[in-house]
């Protein structure tokens, strides 16, 4: 055989995950009434870094890169009417079991997530995104096909985790880690 490299099978993944939004400053516990619910396989954790090229010379030639910007981006495909979500993913609204209403507010509230998605090999991984906001727009589908709702929420740097241990520059937007089986 010609052009297979090595291969770690027990490190490959598919499939959807479990998104936990709760308080922030707090760990999204991990039961029903912090859980987003059903969701879509698909979700999607987006970091950009914003670069800034400093050219010199003549022809210009690359000199130093700096960062003016990091944002990361978590995106989820809910699959349930939950007024709850609603409100997280616009960052403001009143809830009840039965209503949602919305606007006039110029607050967002602010959220905790963790997001949890267990491999075919068993293994754990989990984002952790210490602060975050919901991006303000949601989509209420009335179609045939099944209704999907989705969340898109934005990382935002805070000094503490959850415990409220300091975080070094670096560390200040989010967290990934993966437990093995």
């Amino acid at each position: 055989m010609y052009n297979v490299p090595h291969i770690t099978t027990n490190e490959f993944s598919f499939g959807p995950g479990i998104l936990y939004a709760g308080v922030a400053g707090e760990t999204p516990t991990i039961d029903d009434a912090h859980d987003i619910g059903g969701v879509r396989s698909g979700a999607s954790f987006v970091v950009t870094r914003t670069m800034l090229d400093v050219l010199q010379g003549s022809p210009a030639v690359l000199v130093k890169r700096y960062v003016t910007a990091e944002t990361g981006i978590l995106t989820v495909a809910g699959i349930q009417w939950n007024f709850d979500n609603f409100a997280k993913a616009l960052g403001a609204g009143v809830t009840t079991a039965d209503t949602f209403e919305f606007g006039g507010s110029m607050e967002v509230e602010n959220l905790a997530l963790q997001f949890v998605h267990v491999n075919p090999a068993g293994h754990t991984h989990t984002l952790m995104i210490y602060l975050a906001n919901g991006q303000g727009t949601l989509t209420i589908p009335f179609g045939d096909d099944l209704h999907e709702f989705e969340y898109v929420f934005s990382a935002l740097a805070t000094e503490t985790n959850w415990n409220g241990d300091a975080l070094a520059v670096g560390r200040q937007l989010f967290k990934v880690t993966r437990q093995t089986a």
